[in-house]
């Protein structure tokens, strides 16, 4: 409550100093090297699905659904410190979407020295793969692949119904202090080689998981390097699709790591953790427009513990049918002169379990009209999620089936 009072005291003063509204938002320069930014995202959704829960076959089910409303104020104090904070609420897998909570995402300090030398600490995304680092206002598919939220900061489980909820089969819902981000620090920069050759650099330390008792805690490792050609994307973040705007190959690659997040209640073993990501992505203007492609591998292993203990209470987990590996393809063709991008996906995990329980398919298509851009637009998209094995094991159906109908806007 007092964070609420805090964040909503800081607006409150950004606006008193507003000379200007504008629909590009809030920036308010206070002396040379001092600034204040003021934004928000608002993602709202319909979604109806068939086969919604697993041990009832055929059920149907239609929700409106708040998937993300954010606040979020950030700004340079002196020419080298710079911070973020944003605040809102986060339905999808992992996330308790029976309230509408509103919490910190995101708090962090940003030692900018130079480009190619900056220091994060604080409240944010760890860099383990592309999608992790692809902001949340400009996915292509509606929402980031399921098979991303098999890594450590989403709590290991599979996505279902454009991300939405968490595959009940082999979903272990294994997740730190934090959700959706971790707390820790990250070295990042990046440079550009020639003008032709730019890359970027992550490393980092954060909290993850402290299951074991402090005095063996062991911090979760996380680096990635990404190489673009043509264009360059040199921000922390990406864009799943620039609209035209930017003309770009990039190839990347992520580990993830961290000793000791649970124990094998058979072999009292430590498991640990391991995720490693290699992904490409293109963004080309041809003809009328711009394609864009965007292809991701996955591997997660979990020591093939078949009873993966993280608590003291609570039935050990088969953690074989969710370890596993898969790959994800989407893309889309921006057609400017209509503001229509239509797009498609296709994502497969196939988990280690021989029985095949876990493991998974699906597919999108849709399309996104852009009224101005990423900054407000709609989205309409159909989903087929096809598990290998009856959803659930109770279930007489494999399919969830869904149609989604969103607006977007963000500044």
């Amino acid at each position: 409550m007092r964070s609420i009072t805090l964040l909503t005291g800081l607006l409150v003063g950004v606006l008193v100093f507003w000379s200007s509204a504008s629909w590009a938002g809030v920036k308010v320069q206070i002396d040379q090297d001092s600034s204040l930014e003021l934004g928000f995202r608002v993602q709202t959704q319909f979604i109806s699905s068939t086969n919604i829960n697993a041990n009832a076959s055929g059920d149907h089910a239609e929700n409106f659904d708040l998937r993300r409303g954010r606040i979020w104020l950030g700004g340079n104090v002196t020419k080298w410190f710079r911070f973020f904070i944003q605040m809102g609420n986060n339905i999808g897998p992992g996330t308790d979407d029976s309230t509408n909570n509103v919490s910190l995402i995101d708090g962090f300090i940003n030692l900018h020295l130079r480009d190619y030398a900056q220091v994060i600490m604080g409240e944010h995304m760890p860099p383990a793969g592309r999608e992790h680092l692809t902001t949340s206002n400009a996915m292509m598919a509606i929402d980031r692949p399921g098979i991303t939220d098999y890594n450590l900061t989403w709590g290991l489980n599979g996505g279902a119904v454009f991300n939405t909820t968490a595959f009940e089969d082999g979903n272990l819902d294994l997740e730190g202090d934090v959700n959706i981000r971790d707390v820790g620090a990250t070295l990042f920069g990046s440079t550009s080689f020639n003008e032709f050759v730019h890359a970027k650099y992550y490393v980092g330390a954060y909290n993850g998981i402290q299951y074991m008792n402090h005095n063996e805690d062991k911090e979760r490792v996380t680096a990635r390097v990404q190489l673009n050609f043509l264009e360059p994307e040199p921000g922390y973040y990406n864009l799943s699709t620039y609209l035209g705007k930017k003309k770009t190959v990039a190839i990347g690659a992520s580990i993830d790591h961290q000793q000791r997040i649970a124990r094998d209640a058979v072999t009292n073993d430590n498991i640990n953790y391991l995720w490693y990501s290699f992904d490409a992505f293109a963004d080309i203007p041809i003809g009328p427009g711009s394609a864009t492609f965007e292809a991701g591998y996955y591997n997660l292993h979990l020591e093939d513990s078949t009873a993966i203990q993280d608590s003291a209470s609570g039935p050990p987990k088969n953690g074989k049918e969710t370890e596993g590996k898969g790959f994800y393809v989407q893309s889309g063709y921006y057609l400017e002169k209509l503001n229509l991008q239509p797009w498609a996906l296709f994502e497969l995990w196939d988990s280690d379990a021989s029985d095949d329980v876990g493991s998974w398919s699906a597919w999108r298509v849709g399309a996104s009209y852009f009224i101005k851009g990423h900054n407000a637009n709609i989205k309409v998209g159909f989903e087929q999620f096809r598990s290998a094995r009856n959803i659930g094991r109770t279930s007489d159906d494999k399919n969830i089936e869904s149609f989604l109908i969103g607006f977007y806007l963000s500044y």
